[in-house]
């Protein structure tokens, strides 16, 4: 998964967990309510996405967090799995390492077992297709 791939499933994921986006050049803090469609991603998200990622829209920073999504697009930057709540978060992929803040610092009772978590969109064909191809390696390792 190229890092715009991997930067665009990370904003979709916090997006539905009620983090809002700032827009620094228009002064604004945006929030969505649809971030999955079907087997993709919303009309909604995709345009807020293209704002987003497109340089002409200055600094834009997922509520409170430090990281511009142009400074996240650049190669030196991964996402790694928070321990505490199983998301995605930054962080610089070489050199000294300072503990990333994951966004879910102040989110007040999270992670909450008990809510849907936030996800990829699933192409249902490809995912069948690989419970397929499980199921009938494991049988063939059975016989």
């Amino acid at each position: 998964m190229s890092n715009y791939d991997v930067v665009k499933k990370y904003f979709a994921q916090w997006l539905q967990m009620g983090k809002r986006v700032f827009i620094s050049n228009q002064n604004r803090l945006v929030a969505i309510d649809r971030v999955i469609k079907g087997e993709g991603y919303s009309d909604e998200f995709e345009r807020l996405w293209a704002e987003m990622s497109d340089p002409g829209s200055g600094d834009v920073y997922l509520e409170g967090t430090n990281e511009n999504v142009q400074d996240l697009l650049r190669p030196e930057w991964e996402t790694i799995v928070c321990a505490r709540c199983d998301m995605l978060v930054p962080c610089l992929s070489a050199g000294p390492r300072d503990i990333p803040v994951c966004p879910c610092h102040d989110l007040g009772c999270f992670p909450n077992l008990d809510s849907i978590p936030a996800r990829a969109p699933v192409v249902t064909n490809k995912y069948l297709s690989s419970i397929i191809t499980r199921l009938e390696e494991a049988a063939q390792r059975n016989n």
